[in-house]
C-alpha cells in the first residue's frame, strides 16, 4: 500500500550530441555517458570534469565502466571495442568484430561480458579479454543490422537472449554455455509481436520483456523455463527501455506514446498486480536508462539531447491523520482507497476506486480531503466520493510539482525541475476554487528537499529545516531524511537508510518503517528477529530512548496506518498482505482516554476486547466511575446490558492494577481502607434495584455474591422461583456458578426454608438418601417441638452458635442455653441475650465467665466478673485478685468474707510476692502485708533491707519505735552493702580496663590489615599480591603480646592463601588472655563441668564472636542509671547513720572509674557506623552525696 514519492531530482547537461548510452560508477559517484559519433564524458556532481573522442564512426551504442579494469569499455555496431582508462583517459583499442555487433552486456560481477556479432555467434570473454566461450544462436533471421538484447541473471548462470521476436535462455555449465528453454507461452505455442527490450530481476525470480498482445502494448514475465508468468498492459506504443532495481520490487519502464512523447514509468507489485506508481514526463527521447547499484531507489536517466536526471524515489504510506484513518494507494490512473476505520481491505482489493484522465504522481492529505496531482500537471481535490478538478490556470499557475503537503491552511510543495523554489497554493477544499498562489526561494545556496509527513517544514540539502508559514529557518543540521516529521516540543523524527534518528542522534540502527500515533512512536525493526517497537513521545523530549514495549513481528512487515478510535495497527508484510495488531500501549492508552472523557461504555468494550482487566476502568478514577454508573448503564446497549454487567462485576478484585499491573498513573488515590469491591458492587447493586429485578437478575445475584450477600440472594431466587421459574433456575445456576456450591446450600438451609434448601441441595454433589431425611427431621421439629427449637438445632447444625442462642429462652432452655454458652464461650452473647440482673441464668454466665478469663490467664478482669455477679462470687474474686498480684484489692474483698483469716491470707500473700519471678516479685507489697496485716514489723522491716530499700525499712522502725531494729538490722547491713559496692566498682574498673585494651588491640590490628588491603574482597586467592605482602611484614613486626586472632575475626576475612606463621607461635595463639589467666588460680580437674547454658556465653579466644563479645563486656562494666540510683540510695543511708568518710571513699573510688573512662574511652568501629551512643559522663547531681570539700 505504498507508493512512490520523489525525494529529489538532479538535472545535468551535457555537450549537444546525440546521447545513446551511459553507466555509472557508483563507488567514485561518476557518470560516464557516450553519443554515438564517439564522445565520451565525465560527470561528477553533476559537471563534465573531462571527455574523450574516440574515432570519427558514428554508430557507437555500447559503454560500460568496469571496476576491476577501471575504464569504460565502448562498442560499436561495426564491431570496433576499446577501453578507456578512467584515469589517464588513454584509449585502447581491445579488437574489432568484422561482421559487426548486435548486443553487449555485462554480467553483475563484471568479469565477463557477452558479445552477439552479426553473424549470430554469442561469444562470452573475460576481462582480459579471452574467449571463454563461441556458439552459433539458432536464430535465422539475425543478421548484421539486426538489434539484440542481452541480460545476465545476477548469478552469472543464466543469459537471456531477446532476438529477431525469439526468447532463449542460456546457461553456463562447465565453463560452457549451452540452450536451456526458449520462451513460449503455456501451451507451448511460439511468440509474437515481441519487442527488442528485457532485463532479468535481480532476485532471479522474473524475466521481463515487452509484447503486443490483442493491439495492447503489455509487459510480460517468464520464468527461467520459459514459460509465461503474467503480464499488465501499458497506456503507449512501444516500450524503449526496461530495468529492475536492485531490490527487485520497482521495474522501470521508458515508454514512447502515440503522440511521440516519451516517458519514464515506476511500476511495482503487490499481491500479484502490478501499480502505476509514478510516470515522469520528458522532454526528449530517452537513450539510457539505469539503477543506481547502491541506492535502491535511486534512478539515472539520459535523454539524447544531453539532459541526465537523477531520481531518488521512496516508497511512502499515504494515510489521513483523521479518525477514518484513509490510506490512499496510486495505481495509475486511478486512486485506490481503504477505511480502516471501517473494515480492512488487502489490497489489491480497496473500499472505493476513483479515476481520474491522466496518472497520479503526487498525493497530499488535507484531514479527508486528499489533493491529487497528475502527470499531466493538473490538481484535483477528492471530496467524499468525488474528483473535481482544481482549475490553476486561471491563477497562472502551470508547474508540475514534484512534492505537496498541506500545513493546516495551505499546499505547498516542490515543483518539478526547479528545487529551489517553492510553490504554495490556498485552496477552497469544498469548492476546489483557488484563493492564492505565491512562491518562495531557498535561502542561499540550498535547495529544498524532503517535506515532512506533518506539513509542518521541508528539508534543505544541508540538513538544515526550513519552515514555510513562517518562513524561518532552523540551521540545526539533520541527516538528509527519506521520511520526517516535526512533533510537539520541537521533536524531530526521521529516517534514513534504515536509521532512525530523534532530533539528529540515531534511535535504533536498523529500521524497516516507523509511524507516530496516540503519543507513541512506533517502528518495526529488521534482522533475523524484526520486532515492533514502542517508544512514548513524552519519554524521547526527555532523551530516554529505551522502549516501552516490544512484540515480535513477521520479517519484512512494515507499518501502514494506525486507527485514532481504535488500538489497532496495521502491518503490510512482503507479499503484500495485512496484518492487524492490538498493542498493548495502545490499548491502555485508548482505555485512560476514555476514562478521561467518562466513557465507561466503550472503556468496557475495549477491555473485553483485548484482555485488559477490568479494573482499570475503576482505578484511574473511583471516584467518576462511581458517580457515572447510571450513565454507564444507559450507554450499555439493552441487549447485551446483562452480560457486560456480569462480565465487569465478576472480575473485580481488591488490587490496584495501576502501577501493580499496568504503567498508568491513577487521577485520584483512595485510602488503602477503601473497599473497592464492596463499594462498585454497593453502587451497581443500588442503581439496579431501582430498575427491573428480573430483567437484571443476574446482575443483581453477582454484586450479591461478590458482597457476600447470600442471602438476600437466595431470598430472591425464592421469591422469583413462584412466579418463574424457568427465570429462577437461570439465576439459580448462575449464582452457582460464582459461590461455592456447599456455601450456598448452608446460606439455604439458614433461611429456614426447607423447600429452598431441596432445590439448591439438588445443584450439588449430596447424596439425597442423606439430605432428604435429614430435611424432612429437621421440618418435623416444626410439629413436634416448636419453630423457635427447630431454628436452634439447624444454626447448631450450621455452627451458628451465637444465632442458635437467640432462639432460646431463659424459662424453657436455661440449661441448654447454659451448656451452650460455656460449650462455644458465647458470655458476652449470654450476658446481651439474658440482660435480667437478677436472673440466676445471668449469674451462672457471669461465673462460667470468670472461670474463663481465669483460664485464658486475665485475673484482674476475672475478679471485676465475679464481683458483677449478684450476688458476688466473693472467694473467687479473692482468687482472681490474687493472681493478679492485686493484694490489695484481694485483702479488702476478703474482709467482706465471714469466717475468712486475713493473717494467714496475708502470710500466704506475702510469701507468693516474695517466691514470685520476674516483674511481679515485690517485696516492698510483702513487707507491707507483713506489717499492716499481720502486724509482724521484724519480718517486714527484714524484707525491706534484704531488697535493699534501706529508707522504707528505717521508716517502717521508726513508726514503730523499734531502734533495736534499726541497730540490729538496718544500720549493719548498710556497711555491709558499702563493701559490697566497693568490691563492686573495683570489679568493673579491673574489667573495664582489661576489655578496652584488648577491644582497641583487635581493632588497631583490623585497621591494619584494612590499610594493606587485605580484607578478602579483591584478591581471588590467585597468589600474593603487594598489599597481602606489606600486611604480612607489618603483622610479623607486631609484639605478639598484643596480637591475638587474625584469620578468624568476624571483621577480616582472607581470600588468598596467606598464611601468618612464627617460629614459636601459631596465628590463632592469644598470649594476652594467657597472660591474664596465669594470674588466676588453676582449676581444679575434679571441679565440675559448667552448665551447657553457661557454656554456650563462653567465647574462644580468636572466634569469629571476640569482637563483638569484647565490646559487650566493656560497656557492661560501665556505670549505669539504675546502679548509680542504687550507688545514691547507699550514700545518703550512710551519710544518715554518720559514716560520711566511708560515703566519701566510695564517691572518689567511682569519680576516678569515671576520669579513666574520659581519658580511655570505648574504641570507634574500623568501618561502618556504631549504633551504640557515645559515653557521657553522668552528672554529679545524679549519684553524688557528699561534697568533693569535705
Amino acid at each position: 500500500m505504498r507508493n512512490l514519492i520523489v525525494l529529489d531530482e538532479r538535472r545535468a547537461a551535457l555537450p549537444p550530441g546525440n546521447w545513446v548510452a551511459q553507466s555509472v560508477d557508483a563507488a567514485e559517484d561518476r557518470v560516464f555517458a557516450m553519443t554515438s559519433d564517439g564522445c565520451v564524458a565525465c560527470l561528477v556532481d553533476n559537471e563534465v570534469v573531462w571527455d574523450c573522442r574516440l574515432d570519427s564512426a558514428a554508430d557507437w551504442l555500447w559503454c560500460h565502466y568496469n571496476q576491476e579494469l577501471e575504464a569504460i569499455v565502448c562498442a560499436s555496431r561495426s564491431g570496433a571495442i576499446v577501453a578507456i582508462d578512467a584515469k589517464e583517459r588513454d584509449v585502447e583499442v581491445i579488437g574489432h568484430f568484422d561482421a559487426g555487433l548486435c548486443a553487449v552486456a555485462w554480467n553483475a560481477t563484471d568479469d565477463q561480458v557477452a558479445l552477439v556479432t552479426g553473424e549470430s555467434l554469442l561469444i562470452t570473454m573475460s576481462t582480459s579479454w579471452d574467449v571463454l566461450h563461441e556458439g552459433l544462436l539458432d536464430v535465422p533471421s539475425l543478421h548484421a543490422g539486426s538489434l539484440v538484447s542481452l541480460a545476465w541473471r545476477a548469478d552469472g548462470q543464466f543469459l537471456v537472449v531477446n532476438a529477431a521476436a525469439q526468447i532463449q535462455v542460456w546457461e553456463q555449465a562447465n565453463a560452457s554455455w549451452s540452450l536451456h528453454a526458449l520462451g513460449r507461452y503455456e501451451d507451448g505455442r511460439p511468440l509474437t509481436q515481441l519487442e527488442s527490450t528485457i532485463a532479468w530481476a535481480p532476485n532471479h525470480t522474473l524475466v521481463a520483456t515487452s509484447q503486443i498482445l490483442k493491439q495492447q502494448l503489455h509487459v510480460i514475465f517468464f520464468e527461467r523455463n520459459g514459460l509465461r508468468h503474467g503480464e499488465f498492459p501499458v497506456d503507449a506504443a512501444s516500450v524503449t527501455h526496461l530495468q529492475w532495481n536492485t531490490l527487485s520490487d520497482v521495474l522501470a519502464l521508458g515508454v514512447m506514446t502515440t503522440a511521440g512523447q516519451p516517458m519514464v514509468q515506476f511500476w511495482t507489485r503487490n499481491n500479484y498486480h502490478w501499480y502505476l506508481k509514478h510516470e515522469r514526463r520528458l522532454d526528449d527521447a530517452i537513450a539510457a536508462l539505469s539503477w543506481d547499484l547502491e541506492a535502491p531507489y535511486t534512478v539515472h536517466v539520459l535523454q539524447q539531447a544531453g539532459t541526465l536526471r537523477t531520481l531518488t524515489l521512496e516508497p511512502l504510506v499515504h494515510v489521513s491523520a483523521t479518525d477514518a484513518a484513509t490510506v490512499a494507494v496510486i495505481d495509475g490512473c486511478e486512486l485506490k482507497r481503504t477505511f480502516f476505520q471501517k473494515a480492512p481491505i488487502p489490497p489489491p482489493m480497496c473500499a472505493s476506486v476513483l479515476s481520474l484522465p491522466a496518472p497520479i504522481n503526487v498525493i497530499a492529505f488535507a484531514n479527508d480531503v486528499a489533493a491529487l496531482v497528475t502527470s499531466s500537471g493538473s490538481w484535483h481535490l477528492v471530496l467524499d466520493d468525488h474528483v473535481r478538478p482544481v482549475m490553476l490556470q486561471t491563477a497562472g499557475f502551470t508547474q508540475r510539482m514534484q512534492s505537496l503537503a498541506w500545513d493546516g491552511a495551505s499546499f505547498w510543495g516542490v515543483p518539478e525541475g526547479d528545487a529551489t523554489t517553492l510553490c504554495i497554493v490556498t485552496l477552497d477544499l469544498t469548492t476546489a476554487c483557488v484563493l492564492h498562489t505565491s512562491s518562495l526561494k531557498a535561502p542561499g545556496d540550498e535547495t529544498f528537499g524532503t517535506l515532512s509527513m506533518d506539513g509542518r517544514a521541508v528539508q534543505l540539502s544541508s540538513g538544515a529545516r526550513f519552515h514555510p508559514a513562517q518562513e524561518e529557518l532552523d540551521e540545526t543540521a539533520h541527516p538528509l531524511y527519506a521520511h520526517w516529521a516535526l512533533l510537539e516540543h520541537d521533536l524531530c523524527v526521521g529516517s534514513a537508510g534504515h536509521k532512525l534518528y530523534v532530533n539528529g542522534a540515531v534511535l535504533h540502527a536498523s529500521v524497516a518503517s516507523f509511524h507516530i500515533s496516540h503519543g507513541y512512536l512506533l517502528a518495526t525493526t529488521l534482522g533475523a528477529h524484526p520486532q515492533l517497537h514502542f517508544y512514548l513521545l513524552d519519554e524521547l523530549v526527555d532523551c530516554k530512548h529505551t522502549p516501552v514495549h516490544t512484540q515480535p513481528v513477521e520479517r519484512g512487515a512494515k507499518l501502514v496506518a494506525t486507527v485514532p478510535s481504535r488500538a489497532d495497527v496495521i502491518l503490510q508484510m512482503p507479499r503484500g498482505n495485512l496484518e492487524i495488531l492490538s498493542p498493548r500501549p495502545l490499548v491502555l492508552h485508548l482505555v485512560a482516554q476514555c476514562v478521561a472523557s467518562a466513557a465507561y461504555a466503550p472503556a468496557l468494550e475495549l477491555c473485553r476486547k483485548h484482555r485488559v482487566d477490568m479494573n482499570l476502568l475503576v482505578d484511574l478514577d473511583p471516584p467518576t466511575f462511581l458517580a457515572s454508573i447510571e450513565a454507564l448503564l444507559e450507554a450499555i446497549p439493552v441487549r447485551i446490558r446483562s452480560d457486560r454487567l456480569c462480565l465487569f462485576l465478576t472480575n473485580l478484585h481488591p488490587v490496584n492494577v495501576c502501577g501493580a499491573k499496568y504503567p498508568l498513573d491513577a487521577v485520584h488515590r483512595m485510602p488503602e481502607s477503601w473497599d473497592k469491591v464492596l463499594e462498585v458492587c454497593s453502587a451497581v447493586r443500588s442503581a439496579l434495584l431501582v430498575r427491573d429485578a428480573a430483567m437484571y437478575l443476574l446482575p443483581l445475584l453477582t454484586c450479591e455474591a461478590k458482597m457476600q450477600l447470600f442471602e438476600p440472594a437466595l431470598l430472591r431466587l425464592q421469591a422469583l422461583h413462584a412466579t418463574d421459574k424457568v427465570l429462577a433456575e437461570k439465576g439459580l445456576k448462575h449464582l452457582l456458578f460464582l459461590v461455592d456450591v456447599d456455601v450456598l446450600y448452608d446460606h439455604a438451609l439458614g433461611l429456614y426454608d426447607m423447600d429452598l434448601a431441596r432445590l439448591v441441595a439438588g445443584r450439588t454433589q449430596r447424596d439425597p438418601q442423606e439430605y432428604l431425611p435429614q430435611l424432612a427431621a429437621w421440618e418435623a421439629l416444626q410439629t413436634t417441638k416448636s419453630i423457635a427449637y427447630m431454628k436452634y438445632v439447624i444454626d447448631v447444625s450450621l455452627k451458628r452458635y451465637a444465632k442458635a442462642l437467640t432462639h432460646l429462652t431463659a424459662d424453657t432452655d436455661a440449661a441448654l442455653a447454659l451448656s451452650l454458652i460455656t460449650s462455644h464461650h458465647l458470655y458476652e452473647d449470654g450476658l446481651k441475650l439474658f440482660s435480667t440482673t437478677a436472673s440466676p441464668i445471668r449469674r451462672q454466665i457471669l461465673v462460667a465467665y470468670g472461670s474463663h478469663q481465669v483460664a485464658n490467664g486475665a485475673f484482674a478482669s476475672a475478679g471485676h466478673t465475679f464481683l458483677s455477679a449478684v450476688p458476688p462470687a466473693l472467694e473467687l474474686a479473692v482468687d482472681a485478685f490474687r493472681k493478679a498480684s492485686e493484694w490489695r484489692l484481694a485483702m479488702s474483698i476478703a474482709a467482706r468474707i465471714d469466717k475468712c483469716d486475713l493473717p494467714s491470707l496475708a502470710y500466704e500473700m506475702a510469701d507468693e510476692l516474695l517466691n514470685a519471678m520476674g516483674t511481679t516479685r515485690n517485696p516492698v507489697a510483702a513487707a507491707e502485708l507483713y506489717i499492716h496485716y499481720c502486724h509482724d514489723v521484724d519480718e517486714g522491716v527484714a524484707t525491706l533491707v534484704q531488697a535493699r530499700e534501706w529508707g522504707l525499712a528505717l521508716q517502717a522502725a521508726q513508726l514503730h519505735k523499734r531502734r533495736d531494729l534499726i541497730e540490729t538490722e538496718v544500720e549493719p547491713l548498710v556497711l555491709q552493702a558499702a563493701d559490697d559496692m566497693e568490691t563492686d566498682i573495683a570489679g568493673r574498673f579491673a574489667t573495664y580496663k582489661k576489655h578496652w585494651v584488648r577491644l582497641t588491640t583487635l581493632r588497631e590490628q583490623i585497621r591494619l590489615f584494612r590499610l594493606h588491603g587485605i580484607d578478602g574482597k579483591t584478591n581471588d586467592g590467585n597468589g600474593l599480591d603487594d598489599g597481602a605482602s606489606s600486611a604480612a611484614s607489618a603483622f610479623s613486626n607486631m609484639s605478639m603480646s598484643s596480637v591475638g586472632s587474625h584469620n578468624s575475626n568476624r571483621d577480616i576475612c582472607f581470600g588468598t592463601s596467606l598464611s601468618f606463621e612464627t617460629s614459636s607461635h601459631s596465628a590463632t595463639t592469644s598470649p594476652f588472655y594467657a597472660a591474664l589467666s596465669a594470674t588466676e588460680p588453676a582449676s581444679s580437674t575434679n571441679t565440675k563441668k559448667m552448665p551447657r547454658r553457661f557454656r554456650r556465653t563462653k567465647i574462644q579466644e580468636g572466634s569469629a564472636d571476640e569482637d563483638a563479645y569484647v565490646e559487650t563486656s566493656l560497656r557492661a562494666a560501665m556505670p549505669n542509671a539504675e546502679f548509680l540510683a542504687d550507688l545514691r540510695q547507699l550514700l545518703t543511708m550512710l551519710v544518715y547513720f554518720g559514716h560520711s568518710p566511708r560515703a566519701q571513699t566510695l564517691q572518689v573510688q567511682l569519680d576516678a572509674f569515671f576520669q579513666h573512662i574520659q581519658t580511655h574511652v570505648p574504641p570507634a568501629p574500623v568501618h561502618g557506623e556504631s549504633t551504640v551512643v557515645a559515653w557521657a559522663r553522668p552528672d554529679d547531681a545524679t549519684w553524688m552525696v557528699v561534697s568533693r570539700l569535705l
